[in-house]
Protein backbone atom coordinates (compact mmCIF):
# COMPACT_ATOMS: atom_id res chain seq x y z
CA UNK A 1 0.00 0.00 0.00
CA UNK A 2 1.35 3.88 -0.78
CA UNK A 3 2.43 5.23 2.78
CA UNK A 4 3.66 8.55 1.23
CA UNK A 5 0.95 11.63 2.37
CA UNK A 6 -0.76 13.49 -0.61
CA UNK A 7 -0.48 16.93 0.66
CA UNK A 8 -3.99 18.77 0.47
CA UNK A 9 -4.48 22.31 1.85
CA UNK A 10 -6.52 23.50 3.94
CA UNK A 11 -8.90 26.41 4.18
CA UNK A 12 -10.86 28.25 6.97
CA UNK A 13 -13.46 26.48 9.30
CA UNK A 14 -15.92 29.04 8.14
CA UNK A 15 -16.00 27.89 4.20
CA UNK A 16 -16.59 24.54 5.70
CA UNK A 17 -19.31 25.38 7.42
CA UNK A 18 -20.99 27.44 4.37
CA UNK A 19 -20.61 23.98 2.69
CA UNK A 20 -22.23 22.13 5.46
CA UNK A 21 -25.09 24.79 6.06
CA UNK A 22 -26.37 24.72 2.04
CA UNK A 23 -26.13 21.11 2.24
CA UNK A 24 -28.47 21.06 5.38
CA UNK A 25 -30.81 24.21 3.60
CA UNK A 26 -30.92 21.71 0.37
CA UNK A 27 -32.27 18.74 2.50
CA UNK A 28 -34.30 20.86 4.83
CA UNK A 29 -36.06 22.46 1.64
CA UNK A 30 -36.49 19.28 -0.31
CA UNK A 31 -38.38 17.05 2.71
CA UNK A 32 -40.48 19.78 3.64
CA UNK A 33 -41.68 20.41 -0.23
CA UNK A 34 -42.40 16.41 -0.69
CA UNK A 35 -43.69 16.45 2.94
CA UNK A 36 -41.90 13.91 4.28
CA UNK A 37 -42.15 13.13 7.92
CA UNK A 38 -38.35 12.58 9.52
CA UNK A 39 -37.83 11.38 12.81
CA UNK A 40 -35.98 13.34 15.76
CA UNK A 41 -33.03 10.66 14.72
CA UNK A 42 -33.17 11.29 10.99
CA UNK A 43 -33.10 15.27 11.33
CA UNK A 44 -30.14 15.01 14.09
CA UNK A 45 -28.58 12.95 11.32
CA UNK A 46 -29.62 15.67 8.48
CA UNK A 47 -28.71 18.61 10.90
CA UNK A 48 -25.04 17.15 12.23
CA UNK A 49 -22.16 17.78 10.38
CA UNK A 50 -20.07 14.98 8.99
CA UNK A 51 -16.85 16.37 10.22
CA UNK A 52 -15.86 19.95 11.79
CA UNK A 53 -12.72 19.42 10.50
CA UNK A 54 -11.44 21.57 6.92
CA UNK A 55 -8.62 18.75 6.45
CA UNK A 56 -9.85 15.77 6.89
CA UNK A 57 -13.27 16.71 4.84
CA UNK A 58 -10.99 17.83 1.94
CA UNK A 59 -9.21 14.31 2.24
CA UNK A 60 -12.21 12.63 2.34
CA UNK A 61 -13.07 14.34 -1.17
CA UNK A 62 -10.24 13.95 -2.86
CA UNK A 63 -10.23 10.30 -2.08
CA UNK A 64 -13.75 10.27 -3.76
CA UNK A 65 -12.57 11.74 -6.92
CA UNK A 66 -11.71 9.52 -9.78
CA UNK A 67 -7.99 11.71 -10.58
CA UNK A 68 -5.68 13.75 -9.09
CA UNK A 69 -5.51 17.54 -9.52
CA UNK A 70 -2.35 16.42 -11.48
CA UNK A 71 -4.69 14.34 -13.82
CA UNK A 72 -3.04 11.16 -12.50
CA UNK A 73 -6.04 8.06 -12.18
CA UNK A 74 -6.16 7.01 -8.28
CA UNK A 75 -5.31 3.54 -7.44
CA UNK A 76 -7.55 2.15 -4.73
CA UNK A 77 -3.90 2.79 -2.42
CA UNK A 78 -4.00 6.16 -3.04
CA UNK A 79 -7.88 5.84 -1.59
CA UNK A 80 -7.03 4.30 1.04
CA UNK A 81 -4.44 6.40 2.44
CA UNK A 82 -5.94 9.80 1.70
CA UNK A 83 -9.12 7.97 3.66
CA UNK A 84 -6.80 7.37 6.76
CA UNK A 85 -5.61 10.58 6.93
CA UNK A 86 -8.80 11.51 7.28
CA UNK A 87 -9.90 9.53 9.79
CA UNK A 88 -6.71 10.74 11.57
CA UNK A 89 -7.31 13.89 11.64
CA UNK A 90 -11.12 13.43 13.12
CA UNK A 91 -11.39 10.17 14.40
CA UNK A 92 -15.62 10.60 14.66
CA UNK A 93 -15.94 11.09 11.07
CA UNK A 94 -17.62 7.97 10.24
CA UNK A 95 -18.52 8.50 6.36
CA UNK A 96 -14.69 8.33 6.00
CA UNK A 97 -14.66 4.62 7.83
CA UNK A 98 -17.83 3.61 5.97
CA UNK A 99 -15.68 4.50 2.59
CA UNK A 100 -13.01 2.79 3.83
CA UNK A 101 -15.40 -0.73 4.50
CA UNK A 102 -16.50 -0.19 0.79
CA UNK A 103 -12.87 -0.26 -0.75
CA UNK A 104 -11.83 -3.01 1.18
CA UNK A 105 -15.09 -5.17 0.61
CA UNK A 106 -15.76 -4.13 -3.52
CA UNK A 107 -12.23 -3.71 -4.53
CA UNK A 108 -9.59 -5.62 -2.57
CA UNK A 109 -12.42 -8.57 -1.47
CA UNK A 110 -10.98 -8.13 1.96
CA UNK A 111 -13.77 -8.63 4.46
CA UNK A 112 -11.95 -8.59 7.38
CA UNK A 113 -10.94 -5.26 6.70
CA UNK A 114 -14.19 -4.19 5.57
CA UNK A 115 -15.72 -5.38 9.17
CA UNK A 116 -13.37 -3.23 11.22
CA UNK A 117 -14.09 -0.04 8.90
CA UNK A 118 -18.11 -0.71 9.20
CA UNK A 119 -17.85 -1.44 13.10
CA UNK A 120 -16.41 1.82 13.43
CA UNK A 121 -18.64 3.70 11.36
CA UNK A 122 -21.68 1.95 12.93
CA UNK A 123 -20.44 2.94 16.95
CA UNK A 124 -20.31 6.64 15.65
CA UNK A 125 -23.70 6.36 13.75
CA UNK A 126 -26.05 4.21 15.65
CA UNK A 127 -29.11 4.66 14.12
CA UNK A 128 -27.41 5.32 10.62
CA UNK A 129 -29.12 1.36 8.89
CA UNK A 130 -26.67 2.08 5.76
CA UNK A 131 -23.12 0.72 7.62
CA UNK A 132 -24.66 -1.53 9.65
CA UNK A 133 -26.22 -3.03 6.23
CA UNK A 134 -22.75 -3.54 4.72
CA UNK A 135 -21.53 -5.02 8.15
CA UNK A 136 -23.86 -7.73 8.00
CA UNK A 137 -22.91 -8.66 3.89
CA UNK A 138 -19.04 -8.34 5.12
CA UNK A 139 -19.94 -10.75 8.33
CA UNK A 140 -21.83 -13.18 6.43
CA UNK A 141 -19.06 -12.97 3.48
CA UNK A 142 -16.71 -14.41 6.58
CA UNK A 143 -19.01 -16.90 7.67
CA UNK A 144 -19.88 -14.94 10.69
CA UNK A 145 -23.52 -15.95 11.00
CA UNK A 146 -23.96 -15.31 14.68
CA UNK A 147 -22.66 -12.08 14.31
CA UNK A 148 -24.58 -11.20 11.11
CA UNK A 149 -27.82 -12.00 12.30
CA UNK A 150 -27.43 -9.78 15.72
CA UNK A 151 -27.17 -6.76 12.97
CA UNK A 152 -30.17 -8.14 11.37
CA UNK A 153 -32.21 -8.14 14.30
CA UNK A 154 -30.49 -4.46 15.18
CA UNK A 155 -31.42 -3.85 12.00
CA UNK A 156 -35.60 -4.92 12.19
CA UNK A 157 -35.20 -2.79 15.83
CA UNK A 158 -34.39 0.10 13.82
CA UNK A 159 -36.61 0.33 11.02
CA UNK A 160 -39.46 -0.61 13.53
CA UNK A 161 -38.44 1.91 15.82
CA UNK A 162 -38.29 4.33 12.73
CA UNK A 163 -41.91 2.73 11.78
CA UNK A 164 -43.36 3.81 14.35
CA UNK A 165 -41.78 7.11 14.56
CA UNK A 166 -42.96 7.76 11.44
CA UNK A 167 -46.52 6.66 12.02
CA UNK A 168 -46.57 9.20 14.99
CA UNK A 169 -45.31 12.24 12.35
CA UNK A 170 -48.09 11.40 10.20
CA UNK A 171 -50.47 11.18 12.74
CA UNK A 172 -49.10 14.54 14.35
CA UNK A 173 -48.91 16.18 10.89
CA UNK A 174 -52.66 15.15 10.07
CA UNK A 175 -53.53 16.46 13.43
CA UNK A 176 -51.76 20.03 12.74
CA UNK A 177 -53.94 19.75 9.07
CA UNK A 178 -57.18 18.98 10.66
CA UNK A 179 -56.31 21.86 13.27
CA UNK A 180 -55.28 24.32 10.83
CA UNK A 181 -58.71 23.08 8.78
CA UNK A 182 -60.74 24.32 11.72
CA UNK A 183 -58.76 27.52 12.47
CA UNK A 184 -59.46 28.54 8.87
CA UNK A 185 -62.91 27.22 8.75
CA UNK A 186 -63.33 29.55 12.19
CA UNK A 187 -61.64 32.65 10.86
CA UNK A 188 -64.20 32.41 7.83
CA UNK A 189 -67.20 32.34 9.75
CA UNK A 190 -66.00 34.95 11.97
CA UNK A 191 -65.82 37.30 9.23
CA UNK A 192 -68.59 36.27 7.78
CA UNK A 193 -70.31 37.23 10.80
CA UNK A 194 -69.32 40.88 10.83
CA UNK A 195 -69.49 41.28 7.51
CA UNK A 196 -73.35 40.43 8.28
CA UNK A 197 -73.11 43.42 11.25
CA UNK A 198 -71.39 45.83 8.75
CA UNK A 199 -73.77 48.51 8.04
CA UNK A 200 -74.85 48.74 4.67
CA UNK A 201 -71.96 51.67 3.82
CA UNK A 202 -69.23 49.06 4.67
CA UNK A 203 -70.25 46.45 3.10
CA UNK A 204 -70.83 48.75 -0.55
CA UNK A 205 -67.00 49.78 0.21
CA UNK A 206 -65.54 46.55 1.02
CA UNK A 207 -67.88 45.27 -2.40
CA UNK A 208 -66.42 48.31 -4.35
CA UNK A 209 -62.81 46.86 -2.75
CA UNK A 210 -63.21 43.52 -4.25
CA UNK A 211 -64.64 44.61 -7.51
CA UNK A 212 -61.11 46.49 -7.90
CA UNK A 213 -59.08 43.67 -7.34
CA UNK A 214 -61.30 41.80 -9.96
CA UNK A 215 -60.58 44.66 -12.28
CA UNK A 216 -56.71 45.21 -11.77
CA UNK A 217 -56.18 41.30 -12.12
CA UNK A 218 -58.54 41.12 -15.03
CA UNK A 219 -56.56 44.80 -16.26
CA UNK A 220 -53.29 43.01 -15.61
CA UNK A 221 -54.09 39.53 -17.32
CA UNK A 222 -54.91 41.46 -20.89
CA UNK A 223 -51.56 43.23 -20.55
CA UNK A 224 -50.00 39.56 -20.08
CA UNK A 225 -51.85 38.70 -22.88
CA UNK A 226 -51.11 41.36 -25.43
CA UNK A 227 -47.40 41.09 -24.54
CA UNK A 228 -48.00 37.73 -25.52
CA UNK A 229 -49.96 38.50 -29.12
CA UNK A 230 -46.98 41.01 -29.58
CA UNK A 231 -43.72 38.65 -29.11
CA UNK A 232 -45.94 36.03 -30.81
CA UNK A 233 -46.38 38.60 -34.29
CA UNK A 234 -42.65 39.51 -33.36
CA UNK A 235 -41.95 35.68 -34.06
CA UNK A 236 -44.00 35.31 -36.74
CA UNK A 237 -42.41 38.32 -38.72
CA UNK A 238 -39.06 37.38 -37.85
CA UNK A 239 -39.75 33.91 -39.73
CA UNK A 240 -41.07 36.09 -42.90
CA UNK A 241 -38.27 38.02 -42.65
CA UNK A 242 -35.63 35.03 -42.74
CA UNK A 243 -37.58 32.96 -45.21
CA UNK A 244 -37.94 36.67 -47.86
CA UNK A 245 -34.09 36.02 -46.96
CA UNK A 246 -33.22 32.83 -47.90
CA UNK A 247 -35.67 32.86 -51.51
CA UNK A 248 -33.53 35.90 -52.09
CA UNK A 249 -30.34 34.26 -51.59
CA UNK A 250 -31.61 30.95 -53.89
Amino acid sequence: METSKIHVTTGTAGELDNIFEHQDHIAKSLLKSLNIPITEEEKAEITTKPTTSQEAYKLYIQAADIYTPAGRALSDDQRISLLEQSTRVDPSFAQAYSSLGDIYAERKRDYRGAGIYYEKAVRLQPHNPAPRIRLVRVYEKQGKAHAASLEKKRLEEINRRLALENQRLQAERKDAIRKKRLEQRKRQEEQRRVKQKKPQEERERLEAQERMERERNLEQQRRLDYQRRKEQQREREEQRRLERKRRWEQ
